[in-house]
């Protein structure tokens, strides 16, 4: 909620800029060529996130509606740094509709000794009523995921001050996690769910090399026993280098939550129970325009 109150202020302040570039442009034709807006653009950079996961799983005895914290409980590290690739392309001659595409990879992995007062309890894979109790030894874990967005965009203001635009598309994320004694895991499970999300945003030409970047994702999607909630928001201040290179500094915070009442009947889901994470991310970026 916080998140989706932050967006809509900062839409409403920039409508100060928005205004002033809308009365400017009336009953004028402009050059798609002449805006500052790229028609095509990559970016690389580096991740550094800041995550909070949690896992639930379901059965008729083990671990219902319990949430196990895996930083905390497991030893996971709860800050990594990752790779992180963006690129777009603006497929019209007026340049206001766009496909563009994310890719980043999380991959996290612990070894974590239980002391005799501490359990830690998952379903038993050979029995689907069963659970294995594991205390007093040594745990290893797994929690991996790649997210990979699939977004279409259509700019319903575009000129030389700002770009406002909405859109919608999918977040597609392989998730593997697992737990277990060492050298077995005992519960080894995956999830690859394409959720649609909604987007908008705004990009603003604050000055000639600055520009300042804007947009907002929401989902909330229950059907057939699966429910899965989105809530992405990104900010990026970038500056001009060259003609055709930027360098970008960028904050963003996603929350994800994935929910199966049964693994049979849920798409792309292998379990019953619940896996949960959010996180607060710095990327540092260079941006290569054509």
């Amino acid at each position: 909620m916080r998140r989706c109150l932050c967006f809509v202020l900062a839409v409403v302040a920039i409508s100060v800029f928005v205004a002033p570039a809308v009365a400017e442009g009336d009953g004028e034709e402009i050059d798609p060529k002449s805006l500052p807006w790229d028609r095509a653009h990559v970016q690389l950079g580096g991740f550094l996130a800041a995550m909070d996961s949690g896992l639930r799983f379901s059965s008729s005895t083990a671990g219902v509606g319990v949430i196990l914290d895996v930083e905390e409980a497991l030893g996971l590290d709860e800050t990594q740094v990752a790779f992180r690739f963006d690129g777009a392309y603006r497929f019209t001659k007026n340049r206001k509709h766009k496909f563009d595409v994310t890719w980043f990879s999380m991959n996290r992995s612990a070894d974590r000794t239980l002391g005799p007062d501490e359990e830690i309890v998952i379903p038993d894979p050979d029995d689907p009523d069963g659970e294995i109790v594991l205390t007093d030894t040594t745990i290893e874990s797994k929690f991996n995921y790649d997210i990979f967005k699939l977004k279409y965009k259509y700019s319903f203001l575009l000129d030389q001050r700002v770009d406002v635009f909405v859109g919608g598309g999918l977040y597609v994320m392989p998730i593997e996690f697992g737990i277990g004694e060492q050298g077995s895991t005992a519960t080894d499970e995956s999830i690859t769910a394409p959720l649609p999300v909604l987007s908008a945003g705004v990009n603003v030409a604050l000055a000639e090399k600055w520009f300042l970047r804007q947009e907002f994702d929401l989902m909330y999607l229950k059907i057939s026993g699966f429910t899965g909630r989105i809530s992405d928001f990104n900010l990026g201040l970038e500056r001009t280098l060259t003609k055709s290179i930027s360098l970008g500094l960028g904050v963003e915070s996603l929350a994800i939550s994935v929910e199966a009442e049964t693994s049979s009947d849920s798409p792309g889901v292998d379990f019953a129970g619940s896996v949960e994470f959010q996180y607060v991310g710095l990327q540092f970026y260079l941006r290569g325009r054509f």
